[in-house]
């Protein structure tokens, strides 16, 4: 009989001990896996963004444009033109696909066409700005000149 009241008052004991675990664990699991969530969703972003640059870049490639310099033809500039409205409506429409055109703000996405390393070669850097998905740019998030919104610059890609 003694043997079972020593066990109980151990057990009543520990008893708010799982509880107090618990508490502790949450002060730092809680902002870790927002800390996470933040940064998956960048990362979504950000890879969105670089497979809309290269879809415009594609379209404005296969456009069939032969001469960027000052001194092409008249065809040639309105074909660069072409080529340039359908850069900037491929990389919508690969953003409207992935249900990202409400969500997003771009600039930068109107390819320019140079002749240099090849004759053409089609260059774009995008500039993607967004809410993030917690509501609040954190420290460690690269500001955009809009209030609330982060911003993500794409490297320069280039087509030849």
């Amino acid at each position: 009989m003694k043997l079972f009241r020593l066990r109980q008052g151990k057990r009543n004991r520990q008893r708010g001990a799982a509880a107090l675990e618990f508490a502790l664990s949450t002060l730092i699991l809680i902002p870790l896996m927002m800390g996470m969530i933040d940064f998956g969703y960048y990362f979504y972003m950000a890879v969105n963004v670089i497979e809309a640059q290269h879809a415009g870049l594609v379209a404005a490639q296969r456009t069939g444009v032969t001469d960027c310099s000052a001194s092409a033809s008249a065809a040639q500039v309105a074909l660069k033109a072409t080529a340039q409205t359908n850069a900037s409506l491929a990389v919508t429409a690969y953003l409207a696909a992935n249900n990202l055109t409400t969500v997003l703000t771009l600039s930068g996405n109107t390819p320019s066409c140079s002749n240099n390393p090849l004759n053409p070669t089609w260059t774009m850097t995008l500039v993607a700005d967004f809410r993030p998905v917690l509501g609040r740019v954190m420290s460690w998030d690269k500001a955009s000149p809009t209030t609330g919104y982060v911003r993500y610059t794409a490297k320069t890609l280039s087509v030849y």
